[in-house]
């Protein structure tokens, strides 16, 4: 467990310094280090309803807040993957 703080403070201080743009949480490293939490933390916020357009997995949204969460997941005919 506390190897993964030096980690985390890195992470914070990137996620934090980039460019909203640039953010991008289908990076798979993000998650085998455990280090996601920051940037999660900055889109929910600054840009809670986020935009990808370009990563591995193509274009995508993050909707990092609950509510967002569960207005999206509960109304199909709006919303669609």
């Amino acid at each position: 467990m506390l190897d993964t703080v030096p980690a985390l403070d890195q992470a914070r201080l990137e996620a934090y310094s980039m460019h909203l743009d640039d953010i991008d949480v289908s990076k798979p490293e993000l998650y085998r280090a455990n280090v996601m939490w920051p940037y999660f933390e900055r889109l929910r916020k600054e840009d809670p309803v986020h935009f990808c357009p370009q990563s591995r997995v193509g274009a995508y949204w993050s909707v990092t807040r609950y509510k967002d969460i569960m207005h999206v997941e509960t109304n199909h005919s709006v919303f669609s993957s």
